[in-house]
């Protein structure tokens, strides 16, 4: 996610809260954390993936299928391209 490791417990505290993950010591290693995806939160991501499906076919409603693979090709080619 390219985020930095002191924002990482910013993000999880919400979801671990909500109980969409879990987090356990790691027992080879008590500095590090061991972060589950819980039943709840695998849920929660099949309805945000679902959601972002949605709005992507109401979006690019007017696109082939074609059309959409070749924007999802030139996106990814400019992100690898920004990446670099």
């Amino acid at each position: 996610m390219d985020v930095d490791p002191s924002v990482v417990v910013t993000l999880l505290n919400p979801l671990e809260a909500d109980g969409y993950i879990s987090r356990q010591r790691d027992p080879s290693d008590r500095r590090r954390h061991v972060v589950t995806l819980t039943p709840s939160g695998a849920q929660q991501l099949d309805r945000a993936a679902q959601a972002q499906r949605d709005a992507e076919d109401e979006i690019f409603a007017t696109l082939s299928a074609a059309q959409r693979n070749q924007l999802r090709r030139l996106l990814i080619l400019l992100r690898d391209d920004l990446s670099a």
